[in-house]
């Protein structure tokens, strides 16, 4: 299944259209990739519309502080793949919500259109980073 999503990304391009949270213009990737700032910046935007706060929608919870409730941990959604496995972005199935259209189980996150394109280039270069609790 993890090839699947690696592929279903790549193959898509991570086409991404519609109204999101702040716009998807295509924007070069700017401003920090570290967690303090993503939390701040990106993740708090899924949290402030309170659909992943408490239990939150899937059980996700991205209330700050958020590395130890998404790194290493299982998606309730799709138990074969963690929220964020350090390092492969493919293999994240946090970032497969955000990039996938149609995600393997599900719908696309966030509800109601993707992140601008430089938010997500954001998320991914935190994964490959190592996904640190920065």
């Amino acid at each position: 299944m993890r090839r699947y999503c690696a592929a279903l990304i790549a193959g898509l391009g991570l086409a991404l259209a519609g109204p999101a949270c702040g716009g998807t213009e295509d924007e070069p990737e700017t401003g920090a990739h570290n967690l303090a700032t993503l939390e701040a910046e990106v993740f708090n935007r899924c949290s402030f519309t309170s659909c992943h706060v408490g239990g939150g929608a899937a059980g996700l919870n991205l209330e700050a502080p958020i590395h130890g409730k998404i790194v290493n941990q299982p998606s309730s959604q799709f138990p074969d793949l963690v929220l964020v496995k350090p390092g492969s972005p493919g293999d994240s199935y946090l970032y497969v919500k955000l990039t996938a259209t149609p995600p393997p189980e599900g719908k696309p996150m966030p509800f109601g259109g993707p992140l601008k394109s430089a938010d997500i280039a954001r998320v991914e270069r935190w994964i490959l980073d190592g996904a640190l609790d920065d």
